[in-house]
């Protein structure tokens, strides 16, 4: 068994744009925020209906500010919503965008090393123990997330190749997943 493997292959800015898109520490803080501005919504049209409550409303005026407040409050959350998903796709865009920038026309040499347990890219290197690996399987990529946090190290490895890459690729991927904090996510993309 091959105690050192490595690939060559080059990156396009639309595989950035994915590598970025499905991180997952980025996926987390997008949900907090999406459930944040939801809970903030719900209970401020509770504290709204509390004070309608407190007014001397007959009971059909009460109903009538409670229907009001509540189609008020959805279309603010609504459009709060839709502003936030565009916010975000156009910050993912523009890291994914400034990232590429730093690497554009390299080609990414890539060698798993099996004695020190390391992925070395264009000679940084990247230790495997200790961080959880989360590896997304697209239709055309393997989309390797190191660790948990934002600055994680963050690997994507193009699944198209000559007969030595994918044999070398198919080594790395499964050298991966059998470590015991390793996680193989299948997409279809």
């Amino acid at each position: 068994m091959q105690k050192q493997v490595d690939i060559t292959f080059e990156i396009q800015e639309k595989d950035y744009i994915q590598l970025f898109s499905n991180m997952p520490a980025l996926k987390f803080q997008k949900y907090k925020a999406v459930f944040t501005i939801i809970i903030i919504n719900i209970v401020l049209y509770f504290s709204i209906m509390l004070y309608a409550k407190s007014l001397e409303f007959t009971p059909e005026q009460f109903a009538l500010a409670n229907l009001l407040a509540l189609a008020v409050h959805g279309t603010i959350t609504t459009i709060l919503l839709i502003k936030f998903r565009k916010k975000y796709k156009k910050m993912v865009l523009d890291i994914a965008k400034e990232k590429y920038q730093e690497i554009t026309g390299e080609k990414i040499e890539m060698m798993l090393d099996k004695d020190l347990n390391i992925i070395l890219i264009n000679k940084r290197s990247i230790p495997l123990f200790e961080e959880h690996i989360k590896i997304i399987s697209t239709s055309e990529n393997y989309l390797i997330y190191i660790g948990s946090k934002i600055h994680s190290n963050k690997i994507f490895v193009p699944k198209k190749g000559d007969k030595y890459y994918k044999k070398n690729l198919s080594h790395i991927i499964q050298y991966l997943t059998e470590l015991e904090n390793a996680q193989l996510i299948e997409e279809n993309k």
